[in-house]
């Protein structure tokens, strides 16, 4: 589990704001895109791209040098077919 003692609370503030940002774009084009099939997503809010982001932010917040601050296994971005 990851541990906040190198975090500070601004830190944590600014990181959680980024990714509710990034998450209600992306929400928001799939509401667009749902409504009208034509508008497409845009390829950096579609799925892939959120998780991949998700898991490449994660994966820098977790790591402080080669220490890994998690116990669980840090999943790796998908690579496009």
């Amino acid at each position: 589990m990851y541990t906040p003692e190198k975090e500070s609370w601004t830190g944590h503030f600014v990181f959680t704001f980024k990714v509710a940002i990034r998450f209600s774009l992306s929400a928001f084009m799939f509401i667009i895109h749902g409504i009208c099939p034509l508008i497409p997503i845009p390829n950096s809010l579609n799925l892939r791209a959120i998780g991949n982001w998700a898991n490449k932010t994660n994966f820098k917040r977790t790591t402080v040098g080669n220490r890994n601050l998690s116990h669980y296994p840090q999943s790796r971005p998908v690579q496009a077919r």
